[in-house]
């Protein structure tokens, strides 16, 4: 005697099962890669972002050797906001224009982590650190949207 199977192939069951794995696997993927292209988007911009920090540590600098560190946070960096220096090495009495993607500010402080050097007499020395933010919100990326750059300077001459 032969029996027959008479069920053949899958009932609708099975292929929206499967369906619906495949989905999950495929949605699955693509959070993956959005999530992985937020990353990489937050490390291009820290990475600018500290680079200009830095630069505006090194204008800080070239200011110090032709005006002095003392009238530069007099003149330009006491405020609240600080200070900005632009690619011409023109200082400016606060952070930098928002038309920027990144903005730009350096804060001047007496820190005891900077003590005044012995064999300078009569020169003052600052905490300079230069903040570097660009656009985001609280919900969009997870650290802060800022790098902060610190540097002890004093007037060497």
């Amino acid at each position: 005697m032969i029996m027959h199977n008479l069920r053949q192939g899958q009932t609708i069951f099975e292929v929206l099962v499967g369906l619906t794995l495949i989905m999950l696997f495929l949605t699955g993927i693509v959070t993956i890669e959005l999530i992985a292209l937020k990353n990489t988007n937050y490390a291009k911009n820290k990475s600018l972002a500290t680079t200009y920090a830095s630069e505006q540590l090194e204008r800080i600098r070239v200011a110090r050797d032709t005006i002095g560190l003392s009238n530069l946070y007099e003149l330009y960096c006491s405020g609240p906001n600080g200070c900005y220096i632009d690619d011409n090495l023109t200082p400016f009495p606060n952070k930098s224009p928002a038309t920027t993607p990144y903005v730009q500010q350096v804060l001047f402080s007496v820190s005891a982590d900077c003590p005044t050097p012995p064999s300078i007499p009569n020169s003052e020395s600052y905490k300079v650190t230069a903040t570097s933010s660009w656009a985001g919100t609280a919900t969009d990326i997870t650290p802060a949207p800022e790098v902060s750059v610190s540097s002890c300077m004093s007037d060497w001459r």
